[in-house]
Parts: C-alpha cells; structure tokens; sequence
C-alpha cells in the first residue's frame, strides 16, 4: 500500500473530496493502481478519520435509519402489511433527504469558512484532511467563546 494515502494526516482535501464524490482512484499516489486497492486504501483512510473524530450525528441517524428499515423490511416479509411497506418508504425518504443533504456542500461551504477565518484561502491540493479538520475545531471554538463573551455583556 505504498502508493496509497491510508491515513488522514497524509491526504490532501482535493483528494478527500474527489473520493467523497466517488472517484477512489484519489486514493492513489501514483497512477498506478487496482480498483481493490483503491477500495481498502479508502477504508483505511475512512478508518483513520473515524478514529479520529468518530462518528458524526448524521452518520449515526443515517445508521439507525437503515437499522429500521432492515428490521421492517424483515417484518413486511413475515406479516405481508402494506401498511409496513408505507412506513419502509417514509423512512427510505428520510434516509435519502439526509444523504442529500449531507453532500450538498458540506465540505464547500467548511472551506469557505475557514477561509474567511484564516483571511487566505486554503490550498486543497497542499492541505491534509487532518489539518482541515483541526482548523475546523479551532474555529468553532473560538466562535463559542465569543458567543459566551457576548452573552456575558
């Protein structure tokens, strides 16, 4: 795996974003490389970023949500209720307005963020996923403590 990111603090956000939109091959640090690979290269990296920081609250409803539709789907097979199947679809929505949303710029709109923040723009091809994120974390705690700052005037 040595042509391979496999760890946050080694691939840059461009990478990071190109794999978040399907493109494994971004896993890769020379153009050679196995679909195989790209996939456990991602993994590792997926690994490395939920050590890390562990699982984001829309992560875990997206969990529970395919949690209740499996067990649903189990009870429509056995009982054959429509009504089941209605309450299968209302969650499968629900699942997918959350996925939806979740890819709808979340990691733009944090670089716009962080830009304004740092008062320079932040080099995707040159900044770590672990730096984003740790920038990330810095920044919401200084908005925090201004927030109690103004609360406390």
């Amino acid at each position: 795996m040595q042509n391979y990111f496999t760890n946050i603090d080694e691939v840059t956000v461009y990478c990071w974003r190109k794999c978040q939109e399907g493109d494994l091959t971004f896993t890769r640090k020379s153009e050679t490389g196995t679909e195989a690979k790209d996939i456990l290269a991602w993994e590792l990296i997926m690994d490395s970023y939920y050590k890390k920081f562990g699982l984001g609250k829309d992560f875990e409803r997206v969990l529970e949500l395919q949690k209740e539709i499996a067990l649903l789907q189990c009870d429509l097979v056995i009982e054959e209720d429509n009504f089941i199947l209605n309450k299968i679809r209302k969650l499968q929505l629900d699942l997918k307005d959350i996925l939806e949303k979740k890819s709808d710029g979340d990691l733009s709109t944090a670089l716009i963020h962080i830009t304004k923040w740092l008062g320079s723009p932040v080099r995707e091809r040159e900044t770590t996923v672990l730096e984003l994120y740790l920038m990330l974390g810095e920044m919401k705690k200084e908005s925090q403590l201004i927030k109690q700052q103004q609360k406390n005037k």
